[in-house]
């Protein structure tokens, strides 16, 4: 434990600002939690804007949003066909 301490006490308090909000943005993305993991991703990049995980990160949840909205606009769209099956079947 306090080797890890030691590696800690080396970083800058805006390296461990970084570093915790890309952990809590990878944290976030995780369980599927992608708009809090976008804004960790974003509090990351007022600190440090061209770091390359960074950027990966926020392409990965960009993506990761963006299908997710595409899917309830499916769900949306085939049970609106359904309701209106039903009704001219009914």
């Amino acid at each position: 434990m306090l080797h890890h301490e030691e590696a800690h006490e080396q970083l800058t308090a805006e390296e461990i600002k970084f570093n915790d909000a890309m952990k809590r943005g990878n944290d976030f993305f995780k369980i599927g939690l992608f708009g809090q993991a976008k804004d960790c991703y974003l509090e990351a990049a007022e600190i440090n804007m061209e770091n390359k995980d960074m950027l990966d990160s926020m392409d990965k949840v960009n993506a990761a949003i963006k299908s997710r909205n595409k899917t309830i606009i499916i769900i949306v769209i085939v049970a609106a066909v359904l309701s209106l099956a039903a009704y001219f079947i009914f």
